[in-house]
């Protein structure tokens, strides 16, 4: 007796086919749900700075892929600083602003986040943005120190930044 595929049979061969495809391009990948509030600071808060990028390069040594953080808008205290509570769908939290970066760039000096830093614990919101209400004036008044200088009716900063 002569085994004969039957029309059915031909189907499953097909979606096997197709399954090897997508199981190939859809593979599993390990990652972590971490906030960025909760790496370790000396600014009282945790920040996209120098420790995220740590963690980062920690999350590629143990082969993961994913490093899921909680929503990054602004909050605040009436709502328990929740994320999930965001007062903005756009903005960015200013928190989450690095000194240390802003330091890197020349926008602040040791001596600016000198008296502020702390040893890294739990998270204080309320020194947080103590901390940064001093900080990101500070920087961002350096920071347009050092921006390239436009002489009048020349074009605006595009014109400076654009490529010749």
């Amino acid at each position: 007796m002569t085994y004969t595929p039957k029309p059915e049979d031909k189907r499953l061969e097909e979606r096997q086919t197709d399954f090897s495809a997508w199981k190939n391009e859809h593979r599993r990948y390990g990652g972590l749900l971490l906030p960025v509030t909760s790496l370790p600071s000396p600014y009282c808060i945790g920040d996209l700075g120098p420790e995220a990028y740590r963690f980062i390069d920690f999350l590629h040594a143990a082969r993961q892929r994913i490093w899921q953080v909680l929503p990054v808008g602004p909050t605040d205290g009436g709502q328990s600083h929740s994320p999930y509570a965001a007062l903005s769908g756009m903005a960015g939290n200013s928190l989450l602003i690095s000194p240390d970066l802003m330091r890197e760039e020349g926008w602040l000096t040791n001596g600016d986040l000198k008296e502020y830093e702390r040893a890294p614990g739990n998270v204080d919101y309320a020194s947080a943005w103590i901390i940064s209400g001093h900080f990101l004036p500070t920087g961002k008044f350096r920071q347009k120190q050092k921006l390239p200088q436009v002489e009048p009716g020349g074009g605006g900063p595009a014109q400076v930044f654009s490529r010749p």
